[in-house]
């Protein structure tokens, strides 16, 4: 069983409807937009010090006709509260437009209206309205508590002390402190991200391009006038890289009772295992005169081994079995599968997750066809992307 609060954070469960998030990244975002509210809140106190120091008289002035120091201060609080509650338009804009960008990297589906209800907009509001208080709170308490006297400039100088170590120094030396852990924040994201650009994903998505095609026969079709193009080298069906981890299968070996819930079944063509540059000894059969193939990934090779108690080599020719809990008239309880070959793992799904058991049916000629993968090699990305619709519409 798993607690309802963890269900949008917990990935690999049977059945999952749609993909979950990190905590870890959700914990990023936080922090990083806190350092940067705190910038901002000592930036707007640092500034309307020195924007204030212009005002003196005039808050001089307003004392000497009879205003008390919390008049003073609740001015200058209500100012920044108002100067704050006025970016409330652009912050909700600014949260429609970056909402889809969000969802995509966080793997979320938070709806575009999520901040078009009541409660999301006072949040907002209540959120600004505390940003300024506190951004404007210093300022008015100085100014607010100051003398008369000292508001019209007959102030004394004070010691050095107070001068080389007084509120706004402080202030200052926060901000260069927030603004350095920011930037290095942002150094070590940076290096994430080219450890990602950069790393093996087991196959080779450079040059690779896919759209959706509806059904075999138009990818027959397609295929003959597409590698009638120089510029392609391989073509093939369904198995695109990429997509959300969820909707697992269950599986078993055939003859031992412990059955995994965390499968993935996968169907391509042979020419998708060409047009990726999958490793694929097993596919040699396919070559030979075989239609179908099955072949597993190295991770569920592995638990499969271990829990029937043989080597990994051993698997090939054994019975894999899906869905064992089906119930069917041609094998009794699930679908059987004899396992013709392992290849190694690839990042079939996001980097985000570990290498997932993959279950995975090639066939040299696809019954269905749903995506279709094409694989260039062209200086000019362009004209051969021009080629390949005109081929796709006529």
């Amino acid at each position: 069983s798993l607690p309802l609060a963890e269900i949008h954070f917990s990935n690999g469960n049977l059945y999952e409807l749609k993909p979950t998030a990190k905590r870890a990244y959700l914990a990023t975002f936080g922090i990083v937009g806190l350092v940067i509210l705190l910038i901002i809140l000592t930036n707007y106190t640092n500034l309307s010090i020195a924007m204030y120091a212009d005002r003196q008289k005039e808050l001089g002035m307003r004392k000497a006709l009879g205003a008390q120091s919390l008049d003073i201060s609740m001015q200058l609080i209500m100012e920044a509260m108002l100067l704050s509650l006025f970016c409330a338009p652009l912050v909700l804009l600014l949260l429609q437009y970056l909402l889809p960008q969000f969802n995509e990297l966080m793997g979320m589906e938070m709806g575009s209206n999520t901040w078009l209800n009541g409660w999301a907009i006072l949040a907002v509001f209540a959120i600004l309205a505390l940003t300024g208080i506190l951004s404007g709170l210093y300022p008015a308490l100085v100014y607010g508590g100051r003398s008369m006297l000292r508001l019209f400039g007959k102030m004394p100088a004070g010691n050095t002390y107070n001068r080389h170590l007084n509120f706004r120094n402080t202030l200052t030396a926060v901000q260069f402190t927030m603004v350095v852990a920011l930037l290095s924040i942002t150094f070590f994201i940076y290096q994430q991200m080219e450890y990602v650009n950069k790393m093996d994903l087991g196959y080779q998505k450079e040059g690779v391009l896919y759209f959706n095609i509806d059904g075999a026969e138009k990818y027959k079709q397609l295929e003959q006038k597409l590698m009638e193009i120089p510029e392609i080298q391989a073509v093939g069906a369904n198995g695109v890289p990429g997509p959300a981890m969820f909707n697992q299968s269950t599986y078993k070996m055939k003859d031992t009772d412990l059955t995994f819930s965390d499968g993935t079944e996968q169907y391509m063509s042979y020419g998708t295992v060409k047009t990726l540059g999958l490793k694929c000894d097993a596919c040699n059969l396919l070559d030979n005169g075989k239609d179908n193939i099955y072949v597993i990934n190295q991770t569920a090779a592995e638990k499969l081994a271990k829990a029937k108690g043989i080597p990994v080599e051993a698997l090939i020719g054994e019975t894999l079995v899906t869905e064992p809990e089906y119930e069917n008239e041609q094998y009794g309880n699930g679908i059987h599968h004899i396992i013709d070959g392992i290849i190694p793992d690839f990042k079939y799904f996001s980097l985000k997750y570990d290498s997932q058991p993959l279950l995975i049916s090639i066939s040299k000629e696809p019954g269905y066809v749903y995506e279709m993968l094409v694989r260039v090699n062209t200086d000019n990305m362009y004209a051969t992307q021009q080629q390949i619709e005109a081929a796709y519409s006529t």
